[in-house]
């Protein structure tokens, strides 16, 4: 064990010397190819997780923590395309400090998985829960499938290892079906996302919620689309990686708003700081979108909306007292409404 791990620490060195462009990290990106040749593939994943397991000792130190495995290290491992085209996408492109190497959670997951544990009572609540995630990532799925209150149900097109498969402009549920969605960097793999976005819309329950993350050019007003961009290497060219379809851009949350959603445009480094937002490897230029779907309730005035994140709500009367009202399952614990 100790002859191999020494090995493994000479496979970490040797890999910062070569170009890192890829998304996984040149690593184990070279090591698969040779685990897939030599050991069955009943054993990929189980072998695969020993490898993340002792790499991660390389990497020990006091400056970076991952959430969802507790670990500490000196650093995170690179992730993302180095394509200039990305260079102003938040979200997208090349990051230095973004994938765990002991879990391998990305930053994006991680963003994830703080607000809910922070801003939402979805992991402290007993109420049942009916819970959409689309396209899956294994740290969050874990978490999530776990609470024996939440109905959870993962989706994807083409993975074989959801339970769903799920083409999402065409969602086979009914209307008002799921409290909880949670659709992470998928919109922007869908030529017709404005009927992705409704579907989401149409099976989300009044006062339910999503979170739908996209990467965003911070410099572009309008998202850039061209529908006669159709080959791989054409689509790498002109929007950053050879399966997106546009580049989103500052009109974004007016795009979820088109479809019928609320849409609160919230930045956890407000509330966790920028030595959290180091510490835990994640963008301080990412907003998370979460939308909800209105509806109208009445508590002595008349509930249009909610912010998902905070103690505030949109109502019909813009001058008003606040009002406690019982305890809900999105926000601070405890949401107050204006009457």
């Amino acid at each position: 064990m100790t002859s191999f791990y020494m090995l493994l620490c000479e496979t970490e060195k040797m890999s910062h010397s070569w170009n890192i462009s890829n998304t996984k990290g040149i690593t184990m990106k070279k090591l698969e190819p040779f685990i897939k040749r030599i050991i069955p593939k009943k054993y990929h994943q189980y072998f695969m997780g020993i490898y993340s397991y002792l790499r991660s000792f390389y990497y020990v130190g006091s400056r970076y923590e991952c959430p969802f495995c507790s670990g500490h290290f000196r650093k995170f491992l690179p992730a993302g395309l180095n394509n200039p085209v990305l260079k102003d996408v938040v979200g997208g492109g090349y990051r230095l400090n973004a994938q765990c190497p002991r879990c391998n959670s990305g930053d994006r997951e991680r963003l994830i998985y703080l607000y809910v544990k922070n801003k939402t009572d979805l992991l402290f609540t007993n109420n049942n829960i009916r819970l959409l995630h689309v396209a899956p990532e294994k740290n969050l799925q874990k978490v999530l499938s776990l609470k024996p209150n939440i109905d959870y149900i993962s989706a994807d097109l083409k993975s074989p290892l959801v339970m769903v498969k799920m083409d999402i402009t065409n969602i086979k549920y009914e209307d008002n079906y799921f409290d909880v969605i949670i659709c992470n960097h998928v919109l922007e793999h869908i030529p017709d996302d404005h009927r992705a976005m409704s579907e989401l819309y149409r099976v989300l329950k009044p006062n339910g919620w999503a979170i739908l993350q996209v990467p965003i050019s911070v410099s572009l007003k309008k998202t850039y689309e061209d529908p006669m961009v159709t080959t791989p290497e054409e689509r790498e060219k002109v929007f950053g990686q050879s399966d997106h379809v546009r580049i989103y851009a500052k009109d974004y949350k007016d795009r979820l708003e088109n479809v019928g959603f609320y849409v609160d445009v919230y930045n956890i480094a407000n509330d966790l700081g920028d030595d959290a937002i180091c510490r835990y490897g994640l963008l301080r230029d990412e907003n998370i979108y979460i939308c909800s779907k209105p509806t109208e309730r009445v508590f002595d005035g008349n509930l249009t909306g909610a912010t998902l994140h905070n103690t505030t709500v949109i109502c019909r009367e813009e001058s008003a007292q606040m009002t406690d009202l019982p305890d809900m399952l999105i926000g601070n614990r405890k949401n107050k409404i204006y009457k």
